[in-house]
């Protein structure tokens, strides 16, 4: 999901493929320590979340996958989201949400399990299609 346009009031909207790791290029540090706005599928981490549980984290990814085809979990296509402390939001696996928060990056391996990025100190809330075709191309 590349952005029509870059700024979303004060927040910075996310660019999937920029956070994609390139040798010696480092596109995501456009972001780096910046509010972002961000849409994506929310999904667990490492540890198993029950439908409807009230989460304060959670993982989101670009895409959300089939039955026959699941998602790509790669360290840099995945966004680990922390909410501002107190707050909580249903976990609905698959969702498409918005996520505002401070972006950070992280060393690790690309291809592994591990996110390499996340949205601290977040809010989120439920997103639909119509926002897709709206914000992104």
């Amino acid at each position: 999901m590349v952005p029509i346009h870059q700024l979303e009031g004060k927040y910075l909207l996310l660019s999937w493929p920029a956070l994609l790791h390139h040798p010696n290029v480092r596109p995501w540090t456009l972001f780096a320590d910046k509010p972002v706005q961000a849409c994506g599928y929310m999904v667990e981490g490492a540890d198993p979340i029950q439908k409807n549980e009230w989460v304060e984290d959670f993982v989101l990814l670009p895409g959300s996958g089939t039955l026959f085809h699941p998602a790509h979990r790669f360290g840099d296509q995945m966004i680990s989201v922390r909410l501002e402390e107190g707050e909580r939001v249903q976990y609905s696996p698959k969702s498409l949400v918005w996520v505002w928060g401070t972006f950070r990056a992280s060393n690790g391996d690309p291809n592994g399990s591990t996110p390499l990025y996340a949205l601290d100190h977040a809010r989120a809330k439920a997103a639909d299609q119509a926002d897709l075709r709206k914000y992104f191309r």
